[in-house]
């Protein structure tokens, strides 16, 4: 986090926070572990860009430099 950043309040259920304080584990701070779980969970556009690079050509650097004009 850089000294830019600010902390701000998320409101959750109490039952959300005693879940969530059961992953607070090894001096991790709760914005450790809620990147913990986004990390663990991309979003389904991360999955389909995924899917959408693996179905084009594989390009050679020669041939990125020519389609970039370098």
């Amino acid at each position: 986090m850089t000294s830019a950043e600010r902390f701000t309040t998320v409101p959750v259920k109490a039952s959300t926070w005693h879940a969530l304080q059961a992953y607070r584990v090894g001096g991790k701070s709760y914005d450790d572990v809620i990147r913990d779980f986004i990390e663990a969970s991309p979003p389904s556009s991360f999955w389909k860009e995924i899917e959408r690079r693996s179905r084009e050509p594989e390009l050679t650097l020669a041939e990125v430099r020519r389609k970039l004009g370098l």
